[in-house]
């Protein structure tokens, strides 16, 4: 089973699960999160938007998605920015933030976390030649090509983290971080 079968449709013509979100729900909610990536997305806002309890909003979206909204959002924020370091030389601090994360540190972070690379690593890697030769020639450190123990991946907290980000970004048909993302919709 490929990660984009694991993915539950969202579409309004197949019946939604027991205890889910109604498609009406989750379409407000897809919008919302998809325009307001670059900006802090909160649990009350989103249920707000639905009119549910937050507790009821991340039940109901588990069932709806298999993933929490949390990671739902991580995950279209890693995809946001693969698409921008594939597509575009915006320097990481920019596409951090364009991200809706708080720094290039931050990028570094997650994006590490979800696909155990770095951001600079994974774009040279993934980047057309013409774009690549537009980037900075600086060498990548050692240090940065591999999982350094300094990170905070071994501290129980953020294995689970990592794991629920992985995760979430299976769930949503970007594994391994290709440019477009299912939303949903088949």
């Amino acid at each position: 089973m490929n990660s984009t079968d694991r993915v539950r449709s969202i579409d309004a013509s197949e019946p939604r699960p027991r205890g889910g979100l109604a498609a009406w729900q989750m379409q407000r909610l897809l919008e919302y999160i998809e325009t307001r990536l670059a900006e802090r997305i909160q649990s009350g806002d989103l249920a707000r938007r639905i009119n549910v309890s937050v507790g009821k909003l991340f039940r109901a979206f588990r069932v709806s998605t298999g993933v929490s909204p949390g990671d739902y959002v991580t995950a279209r924020r890693m995809n946001l920015a693969c698409t921008m370091m594939k597509t575009t030389t915006v320097p990481l601090s920019r596409i951090a933030i364009a991200c809706g994360l708080c720094d290039q540190s931050h990028l570094c972070r997650v994006f590490r976390r979800a696909f155990e690379t770095t951001p600079a690593v994974w774009r040279r890697e993934n980047m057309d030649e013409a774009q690549r030769d537009q980037l900075p020639t600086r060498p990548i450190p050692a240090r940065l090509r591999t999982r350094s123990s300094h990170d905070g991946a071994n501290t129980p907290r953020a294995a689970s983290n990592a794991a629920a980000t992985r995760h979430a970004l299976s769930n949503s048909g970007i594994a391994r971080c290709p440019v477009n993302i299912s939303q949903g919709q088949t």
